[in-house]
């Protein structure tokens, strides 16, 4: 079968990159670059704090990044501070990564020089370079025969061709189908240099969220969510939120009050009013995975496969995947990391 592929963000091109690996013929259409947008702004992590029914997906892809090459995945120890309301949830997630194969552990009060509140969890993640991930897909696709086309695509050739499209443009969706339930907002992330921590923290508390580097560089995110009224104000980053979340982090690391940020970066996301992604059929050869929110890094992979099966006829895409499944707006609206007790 030929298919196009509109978008060449990390969705895209695995989807592309999928369809390549099962024999089907595969032209992606990109009118900027390979990475454009929030793709290859991505922190790099890989996370498993997830609803139970993503958590598969997520290991999937992990398996399937690491496919790429060695250099483009490394697993780092990593600290999830839950809210209170969602640490039982929390905890039987961590029983679930368990039967998975991975360490898990309880931990009160702190870690090495890390103060918590209440519990934690421990437990290893993985981190992905999403530049080097797009690069080698790029380079795969092109081996394999896919091409990428420097252009975009309008309404009217979707709605006239007879040919397969698979919709994979993030927040430009908008562009080409109306869609209910799609929420479009900032994701924006921080350098900062100092003292670091080895692991990974995750914050759920005070929303924040940082990967380290190296010894003397971390990469440092807000979970705060700023809906935007228009795309372009998705790359305007705000840069005294880097001040704001060294706050944070300093409430549980006491080096971070000598921390400094060096750079920032913003790119458009686009979640669902119930944080689950839009992966599927909308009608005759025409596909969709959006709405990953935030989680793109993450899911892509995994979703890539389960949109190719449903392409090839195999299954119907989960319910909570739907694109036509029923979304009830609520405020605020949920990332799929602020789901795991709903």
């Amino acid at each position: 079968m030929k298919i196009k592929v509109v978008g060449a963000g990390l969705s895209g091109l695995w989807v592309s990159y999928t369809l390549l690996k099962r024999g089907h013929e595969v032209e992606v259409y990109e009118k900027d670059h390979p990475g454009y947008g929030a793709s290859s702004k991505a922190a790099g992590i890989l996370s498993l704090e997830l609803p139970k029914e993503m958590i598969d997906v997520a290991i999937r892809s992990s398996q399937l990044y690491a496919e790429l090459g060695k250099e483009i995945i490394r697993w780092s120890g990593s600290i999830w501070i839950p809210k209170d309301s969602e640490l039982k949830c929390a905890i039987n997630i961590g029983k679930y990564l368990s039967t998975k194969g991975i360490d898990v552990k309880i931990i009160p009060n702190g870690f090495n020089s890390i103060r918590i509140c209440n519990k934690a969890i421990l437990f290893k993640q993985p981190i992905v370079d999403a530049g080097g991930a797009i690069n080698e897909l790029v380079r795969r696709i092109e081996k394999m025969g896919g091409s990428i086309v420097e252009e975009g695509v309008k309404k009217q050739e979707i709605s006239n061709s007879k040919e397969a499209f698979v919709l994979a443009n993030g927040p430009w969706i908008s562009e080409l189908i109306e869609l209910e339930g799609l929420i479009n907002y900032r994701c924006q992330a921080h350098s900062i240099e100092g003292k670091q921590v080895n692991e990974i923290i995750e914050n759920d508390e005070t929303n924040y969220y940082y990967v380290p580097e190296s010894p003397r560089r971390a990469i440092l995110g807000n979970g705060d969510k700023t809906i935007i009224k228009g795309i372009d104000e998705g790359f305007v980053a705000d840069y005294s939120d880097a001040y704001n979340v060294l706050e944070k982090v300093s409430k549980n690391y006491d080096e971070a009050k000598n921390m400094y940020p060096v750079n920032s970066w913003a790119a458009p996301c686009i979640t669902t009013f119930d944080g689950y992604p839009i992966v599927g059929r909308l009608r005759e050869k025409l596909y969709v995975i959006t709405g990953l929110n935030g989680a793109g890094l993450t899911l892509s992979p995994g979703l890539a496969e389960i949109l190719v099966d449903v392409i090839e006829g195999k299954y119907e895409a989960p319910k909570n995947l739907d694109p036509w499944r029923p979304m009830e707006k609520k405020e605020p609206f949920w990332e799929v990391f602020d789901n795991i007790c709903h």
